[in-house]
């Protein structure tokens, strides 16, 4: 019982420390202008569409006709734009996941014993580093790494 009373004096104590010592972690606007719209702005954005596949968004940031491209592009022109000391590439995890499926109808891979030993014996670190040349990375979950939900 008296455990209860210092543990809720102690909170008691730490709340009112907090209330009398209250820090302005508030972002405010400055009053440097009566708008507070007025700071940086584009003038405009421009959407251009580039037909001619993969190859064809960055060829056109090599040439200078584009500035950004927000794409997912194929690992051939990767060696290319990293040459390139003007373009920086960004690397993220997609939200998807790569699988192996085993059709268990048919005889001998209906067995379970024989699909739990392979589970054991697949080595997917080496296939995540040699076969996928580092593409991909281990993941037990069915949640994709980059989203929120996901346990790993």
């Amino acid at each position: 019982m008296i455990h209860k009373a210092i543990i809720a004096f102690t909170i008691i104590s730490i709340l009112s420390v907090m209330i009398v010592f209250e820090t302005d972690a508030v972002a405010t606007l400055s009053n440097d202008s009566e708008n507070p719209c007025s700071g940086s702005y584009l003038d405009k954005v421009v959407y251009d569409v580039f037909p001619g596949g993969v190859t064809a968004g960055p060829l056109a940031l090599q040439s200078g006709d584009i500035d950004v491209l927000y794409d997912t592009m194929d690992w051939v022109n990767e060696d290319t734009l990293n040459s390139d000391p003007d373009i920086g590439l960004f690397y993220k995890y997609s939200n998807g996941y790569g699988h192996l499926t085993i059709n268990f109808r048919d005889y001998p891979l209906n067995i379970s014993g024989l699909r739990r030993a392979f589970a054991y014996a697949y080595d997917k670190t080496k296939v995540c580093s040699d076969v996928r040349d580092g593409e991909t990375i281990v993941h037990d979950s069915i949640v994709p790494l980059p989203n929120i939900w996901c346990i790993e």
